[in-house]
């Protein structure tokens, strides 16, 4: 089942007048966000208008006049609005309406053919390096951050494109070149204390949910092979992050407040049966393993030799 369109128009927030007539089937937050950044970059018919609303602190108001089902003429829709606005005021759009700024409705194949063409050439692979070689070692201005900050962008993703993101993601894994230029480039770095307010309150507003959609990971047999394999085969952590993450846990269980909450939690989990009967699972499976098993042997045999001559010496 395929998705409804959206017209919606562009206002501008000072005097509301509409100067730009579009359709969308994505959030109209993610519209808007393409506008702006096309017209950032000078590629769209409204850019002049958007650039000015961007410099005076503002952004453009989207706005939703119709929706037209899936299947049916959405192009007769648009074109009727876009008529309705010239007819009224001046706006941006190049065209009458339909799909691209000719009008013409382009179809499935044509789109494939265009897709393969630019792939073949290469120019689409040639401008990301030449857009990352621009972009290294850029540094934004404080006024940029402040602008983009201030756009207060709707990021959130639909459930299918999540797991589509997911997806792509497994198995990747920076180089270590790649990995020790994040290091350096994050080392030193802090957040303003306002900044760090906002991190922990989006924090809690989302933990709860966070907290049921890893259970929920952790519940699905594929999903905790495959993190249990990755974390055996991962590299030990190196001194430095042993000792941070001891004194951050010190630091924690030194905290009356924070003690009596996991003192709390901890109870609760072993009172619970469900809790009792999955751990009681994975410490059966665990033993089962002839590998874990003989390891865990080995460490309780070095602990025994360990104790037996401390009380020698005593």
């Amino acid at each position: 089942m395929g998705k409804p369109v959206s017209i919606y128009v562009l206002e501008d927030p000072e005097d509301g007048s509409i100067f730009y007539v579009g359709k969308t089937e994505s959030k109209l937050a993610v519209r808007l966000r393409g506008h702006i950044c096309d017209a950032l970059a000078g590629r769209h018919a409204g850019s002049a208008e958007i650039q000015k609303i961007i410099a005076t602190g503002f952004r453009p108001i989207i706005r939703e006049i119709a929706v037209v089902p899936f299947g049916e003429d959405w192009v007769a829709v648009e074109r009727k609005w876009i008529a309705h606005y010239r007819a009224i005021g001046k706006i941006t759009n190049r065209s009458d309406g339909g799909q691209g700024v000719s009008g013409v409705l382009r179809s499935a194949e044509w789109l494939a053919r265009i897709v393969a063409s630019r792939r073949a050439s290469g120019k689409g692979e040639d401008g990301a390096k030449r857009a990352a070689e621009k972009n290294r070692g850029r540094i934004q201005s404080t006024e940029e951050r402040e602008m983009r900050a201030r756009l207060d962008f709707d990021r959130s993703h639909r459930p299918e494109t999540k797991a589509k993101i997911s997806a792509s993601h497994i198995g990747l894994r920076h180089t270590d070149e790649v990995i020790k230029l994040i290091a350096d480039k994050r080392r030193g770095f802090t957040h303003t204390e306002d900044a760090k307010q906002r991190i922990t309150a989006a924090a809690k507003a989302q933990a709860h949910l966070r907290s049921e959609e890893q259970k929920a990971r952790w519940e699905d047999p594929e999903y905790y092979a495959r993190v249990t394999a990755s974390m055996r085969d991962r590299d030990p952590p190196a001194q430095v992050t042993r000792d941070k993450l001891k004194a951050t846990t010190s630091a924690g269980w030194a905290d009356d407040e924070i003690r009596r909450k996991r003192e709390e939690g901890m109870r609760a989990s072993k009172q619970d049966p469900s809790y009792r009967e999955k751990h009681h699972n994975q410490m059966k499976a665990k033993w089962d393993d002839p590998i874990w098993r003989a390891e865990r042997l080995a460490a309780q045999a070095e602990g025994r030799r360990k104790r037996k001559l401390a009380t020698q010496k005593t």
